[in-house]
């Protein structure tokens, strides 16, 4: 079991990052939110890691806490709820308010990630609730209660090929979307994040 990755990013796109460690590079698919969080180029960087084997696959999936790694394995334990899933719902909320939205019984707001209906949000409660307990997830402020609409999958991936587009490299462009996510306000449409993207390019 690979715990955690600790080295240098050397390569971002919109759902992964490369982690050279000692010339060995780990691709790791993260969320939105991880790279926000995590996710500059040529900087030292500690990842938390989850391995998922499969008959016809090896997957690593990376995270900037061991909070957000733990919710990840926890929504893949539903019935349902695959990988790909869990992942889609933190790259669509921050990690504490999955949790809230859990605890709160929220399933209009857990279903506001993509692929994720109605039905199978109140699953996620269900079966999840009695597990999400204050003792083993705590919140931060307020602030890290907000959605983060801005990090929905579809917005930054169609922002970043925007920028490509425009002549960026793939590596760039999801540096400049990055920031603008993490300083960026709660609610922006693609049009915004190229924007202001734009506005704080690379000199």
């Amino acid at each position: 079991m690979i715990e955690r990755l600790y080295g240098k990013i050397v390569d971002i796109k919109s759902d992964r990052v490369t982690v050279n460690c000692s010339g060995v590079g780990y691709q790791v698919f993260v969320s939105s939110y991880t790279i926000s969080e995590i996710a500059k180029l040529n900087k030292e960087t500690m990842i938390y890691t989850f391995l998922k084997v499969s008959e016809n696959e090896m997957v690593l999936y990376g995270f900037s806490s061991e909070q957000e790694r733990d919710i990840f394995i926890q929504l893949g334990s539903v019935s349902g709820i695959g990988s790909k899933s869990a992942m889609s719902i933190l790259s669509t909320m921050k990690p504490s308010v999955v949790v809230r939205a859990v605890l709160e019984g929220d399933f209009n707001l857990l279903s506001q990630s993509p692929g994720i209906g109605k039905k199978t949000a109140q699953k996620i409660i269900l079966e999840l609730k009695d597990k999400f307990t204050k003792n083993n997830f705590m919140f931060t402020d307020q602030s890290e209660s907000q959605i983060l609409t801005t990090s929905s999958k579809t917005n930054v991936s169609a922002a970043i090929q925007a920028l490509v587009a425009l002549g960026y490299k793939q590596q760039d462009a999801s540096i400049l979307v990055s920031k603008v996510l993490k300083n960026g306000k709660e609610e922006m449409s693609t049009q915004e994040i190229i924007t202001l993207a734009l506005k704080s390019r690379l000199v």
